[in-house]
């Protein structure tokens, strides 16, 4: 499908048709979004004031990250990893490949 994703003030993500024919209203944040992102996937991902980030995928929110502070900005690279930058000035990554996990501090 050809479209584009928005993110709004009004708590919500919209897609739209190239032609401007707005196609569906994810809603599931609870304050501002500031930063939307499309994978090749087809999944949409969201963050915002609500300090979460939502992942989309046909109209339904498939997963939510729970994040320190607001979400300012999303993008992802070539590998389909998110990059999810925050109010605390810090960014994130989060991938679905288990061989390039970070598992945290192992003594």
């Amino acid at each position: 499908m050809n479209a584009f994703a928005s993110c709004s003030n009004d708590e919500t993500v919209k897609l739209w048709s190239l032609d401007g024919t707005h196609l569906i209203d994810y809603r599931g944040h609870s304050g501002f979004v500031f930063a939307v992102d499309t994978l090749e996937t087809g999944e949409i991902v969201s963050g915002g004031d609500d300090c979460t980030v939502k992942l989309w995928k046909d109209g339904l929110c498939k997963q939510t990250i729970q994040m320190p502070k607001s979400v300012w900005t999303i993008t992802h690279n070539k590998f389909g990893d998110l990059l999810i930058g925050c109010e605390d000035k810090t960014i994130r990554t989060f991938t679905r490949d288990i061989a390039r996990q970070d598992h945290g501090d192992e003594f």
